[in-house]
Formats: structure tokens, sequence, C-alpha cells
């Protein structure tokens, strides 16, 4: 089973119990396929904005530091709070020996804070190299943040997906379902984006795609 054959079957039981959730989720992303906010998100071809990611070790390191070592990965999700979220990081960690293995270093990029960063990787086992992205600064710059509609907010809310720091004064800006492969020449080799949350690149075909790249 693929990571989105699993996606699928547990959105038709989540749906059946929210039905004003899968409704709301439709119309949101028809709105943003219409609206052409994915036309300004990075793309394959593109070169990588030279981020700074926080690191445990140095504080912060420029994407370009990085790569100097490999091709990374960026993968782009919403946060502990969304179940798909999860289940799509325990399928990268299930590709994450093969990655190594082709030279490249996968950076899983969140809006949550580095307390939840935490409880997640404890609870869910998760060796990943996990980025907390503070407003959404980095996945702003490769165009893929965008904000959520409060019909969308208060559907999440009646279905029990709540972000642990929901309130008055939260920034409903989240990043799109979203994975960039870069290569060492800082350049987008493979860009997987969707205005759907429900839908998230498979794993596989990253690491297929960077089998390829590096056979180049």
């Amino acid at each position: 089973m693929t990571l989105n054959d699993l996606l699928d079957a547990y959105w038709r039981h989540a749906a059946e119990r929210a039905p004003a959730l899968a409704a709301a989720v439709e119309r949101d992303a028809r709105a943003l396929l219409a609206s052409g906010r994915l036309e300004r998100a990075v793309r394959v071809g593109d070169r990588a904005p030279d981020v700074l990611l926080p690191d445990a070790s140095d504080g912060r390191v420029r994407l370009s530091d990085l790569l100097r070592k490999g091709p990374v990965v960026l993968a782009f999700y919403r946060g502990r709070w969304c179940s798909f979220c999860t289940l799509e990081l325990r399928a990268w960690q299930r590709v994450l020996p093969e990655l190594r293995a082709l030279g490249a270093q996968l950076l899983a990029v969140s809006p949550q804070d580095e307390h939840e960063t935490a409880l997640m990787r404890e609870r869910d086992r998760l060796e990943l190299h996990m980025v907390s992205d503070a407003g959404n600064a980095i996945a702003r710059q490769f165009g893929i943040a965008t904000e959520i509609a409060p019909e969308l907010r208060e559907a999440y809310a009646q279905a029990g997906m709540v972000r642990p720091d929901c309130g008055p004064t939260t920034d409903w800006s989240l990043p799109l379902p979203a994975v960039y492969l870069i290569g060492t020449d800082g350049r987008v080799a493979g860009s997987w984006v969707d205005a759907d949350w429900r839908r998230r690149a498979e794993p596989a075909e990253v690491v297929a795609r960077l089998a390829a790249l590096q056979r180049c």
C-alpha cells in the first residue's frame, strides 16, 4: 500500500465521521486551485532559496552549506495535530535509510514550535531532522505558505483537528503539502506541491528521482 492509498482510506473514514469538514476541504482545495496560487510556488529548474535553517549544534545553517554534503530533500508538513502529517512522516522514516545511502539529507519542516516537534519525534520514534519554521518564514520563501479560511478553521475544530497553539492571535498560515528535492547545484530537481493536503508526495517516488539524479 502506498502512502496515498493509506491517506485515501483514512480520509474516507474521517469524511464519514465529519461530513462538514469533508465539504469544507473540497471547497478550499477548489478555490486554491482556481486562484493560481500554485503558480507562484518554486518549481523544477528554479534555484532554491538559500534559506537559513535552525540547527541544533550551530544555531542556524544555510541550505547552501548543507548542499556541499549532498542533495537535500525538504518535506513541508503542517504539524503534530494533523493525522495526515503523522502518516506522512512515518513513511519518510521508513525510507530514511535509502535516502542516506544515496547521500541525501532529509529535513522535515513545519511551523510548529520546538516543543511540539520534540513530542512528535518521541511519539513516533522519528530520526528525521525536524525543523521548526516560525511564522512559515521558510515556506513563504518557497511560495507555499497559505492562509486558512475561517470556515475551514471552524470545520477543523468541529472535527477535533485543533492546533495546540490555537487562540485569538494564532497565525493561521500553513504550508501546502510540498516536497522539494534540491541538487548540489542549488537547483530544484524534483517538486511535489499540492493544493489538497489530503495528498502527499510518495517517498518511494522521491527516492527514485534522487537515484536517477545520482546516476547523471
